[in-house]
């Protein structure tokens, strides 16, 4: 009697150790392969209230914790006026530091083009990338081989460096229409 019920304990207690190892390896694979190894290891931090966090504080996180290995930051959307030759529409402007939107690339997904450099940035080259429905809003197809197509944003003209794919980007689902710049050039020139 106690035997059986001692050797049904041990079954019924390994089989509970290879049912949660097994469920808990599913969800981090699961995991893993919708966002990526780099997403699951991906903190974003917003600053509020009207504070910003300096490239200063962005290089002293990189030093500082433990594994860190790119910090970069995001300015979030002026309205601006975006022109091409034939056509003008209205999107949010969002100036971003190099490999912010690599990182995040499941949300911002290069069609055609690059991302940016750190010398885009460095040099405030005025380059841009376009989500989705703005290519299709000036160009008629979301799809358009743009690059290297100079547009106008608010008066200033910018070199189309890359198109990301149809939506994807920050504003994707929402409605709104987004162009994306360094953000030393956001900073210094809008």
């Amino acid at each position: 009697g106690r035997s059986a019920l001692t050797i049904l304990g041990i079954v019924i207690g390994i089989a509970a150790v290879v049912t949660m190892t097994s469920l808990i390896a599913g969800m981090r694979a699961s995991l893993l392969s919708t966002v990526g190894a780099d997403q699951a290891r991906l903190i974003q931090v917003a600053a509020t209230t009207g504070e910003i966090i300096s490239f200063e504080d962005m290089e002293y996180i990189k030093e500082q914790v433990p594994g860190v290995s790119y910090v970069g930051t995001m300015s979030f959307g002026n309205q601006a006026q975006v022109s091409t030759e034939r056509k003008s529409a209205s999107a949010d402007v969002y100036g971003a530091s190099p490999g912010v939107l690599k990182i995040n690339e499941k949300t911002y997904e290069i069609n055609k083009g690059r991302y940016f450099l750190s010398s885009d940035s460095e040099q405030i080259r005025q380059v841009a990338i376009l989500d989705g429905s703005l290519v299709k809003k000036l160009y008629n197809d979301e799809n358009a081989d743009v690059v290297g197509k100079t547009i106008t944003v608010n008066g200033a003209k910018y070199s189309v460096i890359g198109t990301l794919k149809p939506s994807t980007g920050l504003m994707a689902g929402f409605g709104g229409d987004a162009i994306y710049i360094p953000v030393l050039t956001s900073i210094n020139r809008m």
